[in-house]
């Protein structure tokens, strides 16, 4: 069995590397199981219906401007969904990722004698959740990335990507996806496009189409230095 240690995990919300913060990391699918049973059922009788999400982040404060400690306290106040990624063994290509679309729940901070000062947070699901795969990472060039087998989708399967930007310099990059058949895929995917980025981000899309099994990432812009994470994958109960 491929046992994994913990210290390989990285996290990531929106745009920021929280894994230098924290010390643990919780994600919880609970699914909904109505009671049926009838009077004519010999026993308990359930239907396997919708699911939440919930994670449970647990680490230490960073007042740094810019850093934990701000950026948590910031997305607090805002309204909108965040992205939020955990990558069990890392951010490799081909490595898997479980993406949450969240809102934050609560921030807790406490401080006792002797120990750190903690800053945890809750959030929960805001959007289906996706395991799927790291199709590109690390820093970007203007072209094509390396193809994928991910293996085809059939229409009404919902094939989710999270696009991070997390640092751009000199300019601004645009993402989309390309797919196809047969490596190198080169049909882009209608819907699997960012917006023009010219700050660190991170922007979810979907496409409820078919799609061929070979996928890419395609870069432009007018960027002179740029660190991206792209994560791709099927929303759990879309088939």
């Amino acid at each position: 069995m491929a046992k994994q240690p913990a210290k390989g995990m990285a996290v990531y919300f929106d745009e920021f590397v929280f894994s230098s913060y924290l010390n643990s990391t919780d994600q919880t699918i609970t699914p909904e199981t109505p009671v049926v049973t009838s009077l004519g059922d010999a026993g308990p009788r359930r239907l396997m219906a919708n699911y939440d999400v919930s994670h449970s982040d647990q680490g230490f404060m960073d007042t740094l401007d810019d850093s934990y400690d701000e950026q948590l306290f910031t997305a607090m106040g805002e309204a909108g969904d965040h992205c939020l990624s955990k990558l069990p063994t890392g951010i490799a290509e081909a490595s898997i990722s479980y993406d949450s679309l969240v809102k934050i729940s609560g921030e807790p901070r406490s401080a006792a004698v002797g120990g750190a000062i903690l800053l945890n947070f809750d959030s929960q699901g805001s959007g289906g959740i996706v395991r799927g795969v790291v199709l590109r990472s690390g820093a970007a060039v203007v072209g094509n990335g390396a193809g994928q087998n991910l293996g085809a989708t059939v229409a009404g399967q919902e094939l989710a990507v999270m696009f991070r930007v997390i640092a751009v310099a000199g300019g601004n990059i645009i993402m989309h996806i390309e797919g196809g058949a047969a490596d190198p895929p080169a049909v882009d995917i209608a819907g699997l496009t960012t917006s023009t980025m010219t700050v660190p981000g991170c922007e979810r899309v979907s496409t409820v189409a078919a799609t061929n099994a070979w996928k890419r990432v395609v870069t432009a812009g007018t960027f002179t230095s740029a660190t991206i994470l792209v994560t791709i994958g099927v929303v759990m109960g879309t088939g």
